[in-house]
C-alpha cells in the first residue's frame, strides 16, 4: 500500500483566511486546487487529504522505494522492519490525531490505484487495510471508543472519508511516559497521565530538592560483579538488566538512549530503580568494554539524555539521579570490564518524568504540527478539577462549578445551572421559529423582515418540529473575527427536523458571492467553536446559504453527505447539547476572579447580565442598570463596551468609561477596552472624538452646584457626531448604596427610564449577603427589589473582633487578625482592610507589604478606605471601627452595606469595646 500527503491540510471551504488570529482555531487553507469544485466544499470542517495505495502491485513498489531510500538515508533504518501498510496507518493516525485535537473534521482518502483493484476484491483490500488502522485509531482515542469519535463513508472505489468528532479529552499517540513493571516498562494511558500531571507543583516552593524514594533507599549494589557468573539480581520494578552486543560505544545510538531513557522514566514514576548495563537479561554479567568507552564519555552521554528528558523539576545529579562505574573481576587481563549502574530516585509526587515530549498533533495555520509540552499538559489538565491551593481559592470556586470544556485552556466557571437557564430563556425552540434577540428583528430593515419571514416559513414547512432563529449582526465578531462589509446578519436556524444547523448570512444585493466566502467561514468556525469552546461532545453539522433581496432563499435541507449519525432528527436531547455549546461560546467572558486567585480564569454571564449584553443593547441606546452590590454591574459594563467595539467597529478611544473612583478606573484602564477616567476629569475635559458614554457607580457621583452637569454633558456628548441617531449612553447605579447626602447629579427616578434591574448576587458568600442584607434601604416595610443569592454556598460565618479603646489596642487586634488570616491559607492578594477614613488608617504597617485602592489587582494587601474601595472586592475583607467613625455626611446604613459587600467569601469586623 502507498501513501501520498498533500502540501498542507485544507478545508474544502474555500475559505483562504486565517481565522486563527482571532479565534484560536486553525486557518482554512485548500491545499487541493480540485476541492473548491466539489460537493465537499460545502462542508463547515477541518479537512485533511490523504492519497492511499491498496492493489499489491503498489505495495511491491513502495517497499522497493524503500530499500531504495534506506541505502540513501540512514534515518529510515528505524522503519525498515514495519511493513508499508503500518507506515501508512501511522501517517492517517497523525492525521486524525491532528483533527481529533482540532475540532474534528473530515480525513479524505483518495484510493489513488482504484482502477487497478478488481471489483471482486476491492473489499477485502480495504478491510485488510482498515484492520491495521482500526487498532491504531482505537488506541488513539482512548478513554473514548472508535464509535464515539469515527463514522466511516467508502464513496465507490475511489475515496474513504473518516468524519471525526472531537472527544472532550486530548488525544495523543504516545504518552512516553512510563511506569515500571516487574517485567518491563509499561507506557501510562490517559488517565494515568492526568492522574501524574495533578501532582504538578503540589510540593510547593520544595520541590526541587524532593524525592518520594531517595538513592540511597535502592538496592545496595556489590562493588564488584564476577564476568560470565550470575549476577544475583532479576529484573523487577527496581531493577532493569541491559547489554548491547555488538557495538563499541554505548549510548551514542539512537535506540540504545532511547531504551535506557524509557526505563529511567518508569523508575522516576515509581518507586525508583537502577539500570544495570553490561548484565544481559538472563543475569550474566558481560560488562563493558571501558577500553574503548571512558567514564568521562559515558557519563556526559548519561547527562545529555537525561537533559532531553522532560521533568518536573531542575533535576540534579546525586539528588535525582546518578551513575556509578561497577568494575567487573575474573575476566582476561586485557580486558577493562565494568558494568555501569544509573540509578534514579522516585519522584512521582512531583508530577511525571516523560522520557520525551508527548506525541501529539494539532491544526496550526497552514500545517500539521506538534503540541508543544506546556500547551500539552496545560490541555490534558483541562478537564480535572481545579486545585484548591489557597484557602480563598477553594471557597470561590465552591461558589461556582467548572465547565466540562477539556479542549479549554483556561477554565470555565459558571453559577450553577446558568447555563440551562440562558439556553431556557433565550434560545427556546418554538413553534414559527422565533427570532432571537428580541428586539433584533424590529431594528432591521423591511427587505431583511421578508427575508427571514420566508426562512420561517421553509423551516415550519419543511419540519414538524419547533425551532428558534438566533440572529447576530455578525456571528463571526461574536466568536471573535472582523464584521463583513456587505454582510447584513446572520441569522443561526435550530431545530431537530432540519438534519443539522443551517446559517443564512443576509447580505447587500449584488455580493452574494463575496459574501459566501465569509458564510463558509462563519460556519466553519462555528462549528469548531462550539466543539472546543463549547465544549459539545455531539455529532452535528453546519450548512451555509446566502440570501439576499434579490435571490430565493434556499430550504434549509438535510445535507446527505454527512452520515446519518449526524443528523440532528429526532435527537432532543443531543440539540440541547448543542445549544448549550452555544450559550457557553457566546457568554463566557474574563473572570474578576483572575486578579484575585492569580490564575486565569473565565465566567458565564448569569441569565440577567447575558440579557444585557446580548438582547438589551439592540433594544436601548440609553439605559439606567439598576443592580445591588456582588451583581456584577462593572463586569456587564466592561462587557458592553466591548460588545459595542465589535458591533459598530470602534476604536477604543471612541467609547468612554466614567467612574467616581480611581481604582476602578484603574481596573478598567489595565482591561485596554476602551478610554477610562475619573468623574471629574469628565467634568472638565472635552472629548471631540467619543461616541459612545458608560457612566459605572453613578450613585457615587457629586455634582457641584457651579459645575456643569455631568448627565447633561454625557447626553450631549454622545449626540455630537449624529442628533438623531445618538451613541449609547448607559448608566449603572445601585441606590442601596448611595451613601451621602451630597447632590449626585442624578434625575429624579421618575426620570431614569428606560431602567434594567439586575438582583442575582454572586459576589458574597450565603453568611456575608444575609449579614449586609440587613442594611438594605428599607421602604414601607419591604426591601425594595429583593435581591437573591445566585449559588449555595455558604462560606464562614461573619467574624467579629474587638479591643479597647486606645489605637495601640486596635493595632494590635488588627495585625494578629491578619496574622491569623494568613496562617488560615488566605494571601495578601486575597486581603483588604478599609477604614471608614484616611485620617483612621495607622501610620505603623502591620506586617505586610500594603498598597492603596488603585492597586487592587496586585499581590498586596490593600489597606483603603470604603469610599476609594466602592466598586472593587477581594475575598476577604476587614472593616475596622466603622461604626464609631462614619464620615460627615454619610448615612450609616448604606454605607455599611456598600462596605460589607466588598467581601467575597470571608468578612471580619473590628470593633471598639466600648
Amino acid at each position: 500500500m502507498g501513501f501520498k500527503l498533500d502540501s498542507g491540510y485544507g478545508s474544502s471551504l474555500e475559505s483562504f483566511v486565517d481565522e486563527s488570529a482571532f479565534s484560536g482555531y486553525p486557518s482554512e487553507v485548500d491545499s487541493n486546487p480540485v476541492e473548491g469544485n466539489h460537493k465537499l466544499c460545502r462542508f463547515a470542517e477541518n479537512i485533511l487529504h490523504c492519497e492511499i495505495a491498496l492493489s499489491q502491485q503498489a505495495a511491491g513498489q513502495q517497499k522497493k522505494e524503500r530499500k531504495k531510500r534506506k541505502k540513501e538515508e540512514s534515518s529510515e533504518v528505524l522503519n525498515e522492519s514495519k511493513s508499508p501498510d503500518k507506515i501508512v496507518a501511522e501517517k492517517i493516525v497523525e492525521h486524525a490525531c491532528a483533527l481529533l485535537n482540532s475540532g474534528g473534521g473530515v480525513l479524505k482518502m483518495a484510493i489513488g490505484d482504484h482502477q487497478e483493484i478488481p471489483i471482486n476484491n476491492f473489499t477485502q483490500q480495504v478491510d485488510k487495510f482498515w484492520q491495521i488502522l482500526e487498532k491504531k485509531l482505537t488506541d488513539l482515542v482512548k478513554p473514548s471508543t472508535y464509535n464515539d469519535v469515527f463514522d466511516r463513508c467508502v464513496i465507490g472505489s475511489e475515496e474513504i472519508r473518516l468524519f471525526i468528532t472531537a472527544p472532550q479529552h486530548l488525544c495523543t499517540i504516545h504518552y512516553n511516559l512510563y511506569f515500571a513493571g516487574d517485567a518491563g516498562a509499561h507506557e501510562a494511558t490517559n488517565e494515568q497521565a492526568v492522574e501524574l500531571l495533578q501532582m504538578l507543583g503540589s510540593r510547593g516552593e520544595n520541590s526541587s530538592n524532593y524525592v518520594d524514594v531517595c538513592l540511597n533507599n535502592l538496592p545496595k549494589l556489590p562493588e564488584v560483579f564476577m564476568f560470565k557468573e550470575n549476577c544475583g539480581y532479576q529484573e523487577s520494578q527496581q531493577i532493569q538488566l541491559k547489554h548491547f552486543s555488538g557495538t563499541e560505544e554505548i549510548l551514542r545510538s539512537h535506540g540504545q538512549r532511547e531504551r535506557v531513557q524509557k526505563h529511567i522514566s518508569a523508575f522516576a514514576n515509581t518507586i525508583s530503580g537502577a539500570i544495570l548495563v553490561g548484565i544481559n537479561d538472563s543475569g550474566i554479567v558481560l560488562g563493558v568494554d571501558m577500553t574503548k568507552n571512558s567514564k568521562g564519555e559515558i557519563t556526559k552521554r548519561v547527562i545529555s539524555m537525561i537533559e532531553n528528558m522532560k521533568f518536573p523539576i531542575t533535576q540534579e545529579r546525586k539528588v535525582h539521579w546518578d551513575i556509578e562505574f561497577i568494575s567487573v573481576s575474573g575476566c582476561d587481563t586485557t580486558q577493562d570490564l565494568a558494568v555501569v549502574a544509573i540509578k534514579v530516585a522516585g519522584m512521582k509526587s512531583l508530577g511525571g518524568v516523560f522520557m520525551k515530549q508527548p506525541e501529539s498533533y494539532e491544526l496550526g495555520h497552514d500545517t500539521i504540527q506538534v503540541i508543544q509540552f506546556d500547551l500539552w499538559k496545560q490541555r490534558m489538565l483541562s478537564g480535572s478539577k481545579l486545585q484548591k491551593d489557597t484557602k480563598a481559592k477553594e471557597y470561590l470556586c465552591s461558589m461556582f462549578e467548572k465547565l466540562d470544556i477539556s479542549s479549554e485552556v483556561t477554565p470555565v466557571l459558571s453559577v450553577k445551572s446558568q447555563v440551562e437557564e440562558i439556553r431556557d430563556s433565550f434560545f427556546a425552540m418554538q413553534e414559527g421559529f422565533q427570532v432571537t434577540p428580541k428586539g433584533f428583528y424590529e431594528s432591521l430593515s423591511k427587505d431583511v423582515q421578508d427575508i427571514i419571514q420566508r426562512i420561517k416559513k421553509l423551516s415550519s414547512w419543511h419540519t414538524k418540529s419547533c425551532g428558534v432563529i438566533v440572529a447576530s449582526k455578525s456571528l463571526l465578531v461574536n466568536l471573535g473575527g472582523s464584521p463583513c462589509d456587505d454582510v447584513i446578519c446572520d441569522l443561526l436556524v435550530i431545530s431537530t427536523g432540519l438534519g443539522g444547523l443551517h446559517l443564512y448570512t443576509v447580505c447587500e444585493e449584488g455580493k452574494e458571492e463575496e459574501c459566501l466566502h465569509y458564510s463558509k467561514r462563519v460556519s466553519h468556525v462555528l462549528k469548531t467553536s462550539l466543539v472546543r469552546g463549547g465544549g459539545c461532545p455531539v455529532r452535528f453539522y453546519v450548512s451555509c446559504h446566502v440570501s439576499s433581496s434579490s435571490k430565493q432563499v434556499e430550504s434549509p435541507l438535510p445535507d446527505k453527505q454527512y452520515p446519518q449519525s449526524y443528523d440532528l432528527i429526532c435527537r432532543r436531547k443531543d440539540l440541547d447539547r448543542v445549544l448549550k455549546a452555544l450559550v457557553i461560546i457566546l457568554a463566557k467572558v474574563p473572570s474578576p476572579l483572575s486578579s484575585k486567585l492569580g490564575v486565569t480564569f473565565l465566567c458565564l454571564l448569569t441569565r440577567e447580565q447575558f440579557g444585557l449584553v446580548h438582547q438589551q443593547i439592540y433594544v436601548n441606546r440609553q439605559l439606567w442598570v439598576k443592580g445591588v452590590a456582588g451583581s456584577g454591574k462593572t463586569l456587564v459594563a466592561l462587557e458592553v463596551i466591548k460588545k459595542i467595539r465589535l458591533k459598530e467597529r470602534l476604536e477604543k478611544h471612541e467609547i468612554l468609561y466614567v467612574a467616581e473612583n480611581e481604582g476602578i478606573v484603574q481596573q478598567i484602564r489595565e482591561c485596554d477596552v476602551c478610554r477610562a477616567i475619573c468623574r471629574q476629569s469628565f467634568v472638565w475635559s472635552a472629548f471631540p472624538q467619543v461616541r459612545h458614554v458608560i457612566l459605572d457607580e453613578v450613585h457615587n457621583y457629586e455634582q457641584p452646584k457651579k459645575e456643569r452637569s455631568w448627565f447633561q454633558k454625557a447626553r450631549q456628548i454622545v449626540r455630537q457626531h449624529d442628533r438623531r441617531n445618538p451613541g449609547y449612553l448607559w448608566m449603572f447605579t445601585d441606590e442601596h448604596q448611595h451613601n451621602h447626602n451630597f447632590n449626585t447629579g442624578m434625575p429624579p427616578k421618575h426620570l431614569q427610564k428606560p431602567e434594567f434591574r439586575l438582583k442575582t448576587v454572586i459576589r458574597n458568600s450565603g453568611e456575608i449577603f444575609e449579614h449586609a442584607k440587613m442594611h438594605l434601604t428599607l421602604q414601607g416595610g419591604n426591601v425594595q427589589d429583593h435581591p437573591t443569592l445566585g449559588h449555595n454556598f455558604m462560606g464562614e460565618k461573619v467574624s467579629f473582633k474587638s479591643y479597647s479603646s486606645s489605637p495601640t489596642s486596635q493595632l494590635q487586634v488588627l495585625n494578629e487578625t491578619v496574622k491569623e488570616l494568613i496562617k488560615d491559607g488566605y494571601g495578601p492578594r486575597d486581603i483588604a482592610v478599609l477604614f471608614s477614613k484616611s485620617n483612621s488608617i495607622p501610620e505603623r504597617s502591620f506586617g505586610q507589604i500594603c498598597c492603596s485602592a488603585t492597586e487592587n489587582s496586585s499581590d498586596k494587601l490593600v489597606v483603603s478606605t470604603v469610599r476609594k474601595y466602592s466598586g472593587l472586592e477581594r475575598p476577604v475583607v476587614v472593616l475596622v471601627d466603622l461604626e464609631r467613625s462614619i464620615p460627615e455626611g454619610c448615612n450609616m446604613r448604606p454605607f455599611l452595606y456598600c462596605a460589607q459587600t466588598r467581601a467575597m467569601v470571608k468578612l471580619v469586623l473590628i470593633r471598639c469595646e466600648t
